[in-house]
Parts: structure tokens; C-alpha cells; sequence
């Protein structure tokens, strides 16, 4: 399964409305209400950085010091700070097509969860896996929706609960779905010993672009 870098127009098939916003003007920074913490993209690579996949850099900052650093690309969609100010979890759309999601531990900038290709010495197929794997929870409540059929995915972050649980949800475009129908996958995930456990999931289908 090849994954484009290139953004065509068919691209925006699965995205959510912020991240097509997002697209037009990313921003530079994503910062917590008190301002003590940032995300930011910098458009610099870190050394040894794969000259594909990560020729930018996703920064966590507190105050003016950078916690961490490590190699993206593509441009941030949107934060999201847990509830106990430990987390955040980041949209970082980079490609189109993909795992767009990270969470960051905000008392060092460590990333407890990252974009499956955004690994360290990830396999070749990590990607391939992904989807396999997220395409097996759709199917099991859509048979006819399945790997043959599957076209793109976007997996980003939706916002804590109050019980401190991430929600994660996964758009994804297939063939044999009707004109502007997508089918979504609701994930949440509670966060223990700085681990995302999954605790629930539902499938469903939608229409795209979703009604207002």
C-alpha cells in the first residue's frame, strides 16, 4: 500500500473541517489556556533525521525552553490539553493519508503516543498494519467494508472527557461506500502508566462533508 505525499483535491474526501482549515493556515503554535506550554512545528530537521519523513520538527515547549524534539512533518490541526494538565494530545496532519496523532507527557515533552510512522526504526509496513488493524474494527460491524475496498484514513484526536479519557476518531474513505458517506471509528482511551488503554469503541457511517 503506497501512501501519497501529495495532496490532490480527492484528498480532502475524509478530513475533518479543522483540519481542512488547517490546510489553508496552519498555525505556527499551539499553546495550553495559560500559555505555559506550546506544540510548535519548526521548519528545520534534526540531525540524522530521515530526509523523507522528517524533514521538520515537532517541538513541546515550556516557558521559553524546548522539553523535546522530534522529527515530523506536514503542519499542526489542533491541541488538546487534558483536564489534569499532564497531557496534550496533537494533531499533526502528515500526509494524506494516516496517523496524524500524538500525545505528549507535559512534564518532560516525552510523547507517550506517536504517529505509527513517525517511529523510531518503525518496520516498513507499520503503516500497512495500522490500517489493516483499524479496518478489521470497522468490518466487524461493516463486512462488506474491508482492506480490498479501503481507499485512506485520517486518525486524529477529538478532546478529553472529564474523567481524563481520550477520544480519538478515525474517518476513513472506502470504494464501495456511497458518494459523500465515510465510515468513522470512535476510539476511547484512558491513560494509564503513561500507556493509551483502550476502554471503548463504536463503528459507524456518516456523511461527508458531515451536516451543520
Amino acid at each position: 500500500m503506497q501512501r501519497l505525499r501529495i495532496l490532490p483535491a480527492i484528498a480532502l474526501v475524509a478530513l475533518s473541517s479543522a483540519a481542512i482549515a488547517a490546510e489553508d493556515e496552519p498555525p505556527a503554535e499551539l499553546c495550553s489556556v495559560d500559555r505555559q506550554h506550546c506544540i510548535t512545528i519548526l521548519h528545520s530537521a534534526l540531525p540524522g533525521s530521515d530526509p523523507y519523513n522528517g524533514f521538520f520538527t515537532i517541538a513541546v515547549r515550556r516557558g521559553q525552553q524546548y522539553m523535546a524534539k522530534y522529527p515530523t512533518i506536514g503542519y499542526l490541526i489542533d491541541a488538546f490539553w487534558s483536564p489534569d494538565t499532564k497531557y496534550v494530545a496533537v494533531d499533526n496532519r502528515r500526509s494524506n493519508s494516516g496517523d496524524y496523532l500524538w500525545v505528549f507527557r507535559l512534564s518532560d515533552g516525552r510523547a507517550i503516543r506517536m504517529p505509527v510512522d513517525a517511529v523510531p526504526v518503525h518496520p516498513e509496513d507499520a503503516y500497512e498494519k495500522y490500517v489493516e488493524d483499524l479496518v478489521y474494527h470497522v468490518s466487524r460491524k461493516f463486512p462488506e467494508l474491508t482492506s480490498r475496498e479501503f481507499r485512506k484514513l485520517f486518525t486524529f484526536a477529538k478532546g478529553w472527557t472529564n474523567s481524563r479519557d481520550l477520544i480519538v476518531k478515525t474517518n476513513f474513505a472506502f470504494r464501495n461506500l456511497p458518494e459523500h458517506q465515510i465510515a468513522v471509528l470512535l476510539q476511547t482511551f484512558r491513560v494509564a502508566d503513561d500507556k493509551l488503554v483502550l476502554i471503548d469503541e463504536r463503528a459507524d457511517t456518516a456523511p461527508w462533508p458531515p451536516k451543520t
